[in-house]
């Protein structure tokens, strides 16, 4: 009957000790949580810059494109 006491508290402990690991890791998941979180929001920054880049990048080239053209066409004038 005692090895049943013990076998018994025992249990209890290993039960304490899983729920203090449970406790533990579900801070950690919550840290985790809160850095995905961050992370998140500078990779919608990111996004948000690198579309403001391309946006500017196309003015350009469309400006470039159209200081071609008319390049072009004053060369046809001058050799016409």
């Amino acid at each position: 009957m005692d090895a049943e006491i013990v076998d018994g508290d025992a249990s209890q402990g290993e039960v304490g000790a899983l729920g203090g690991e449970l406790t533990g890791l579900d801070g950690k998941i919550t840290g985790l949580d809160g850095k995905i979180t961050g992370l998140d929001g500078k990779i919608t920054g990111l996004r948000a810059e690198v579309t403001a880049n391309f946006v500017r990048l196309d003015e350009r080239l469309t400006t470039a494109l159209d200081l071609r053209e008319r390049i072009v066409a004053l060369e046809a004038r001058l050799a016409g």
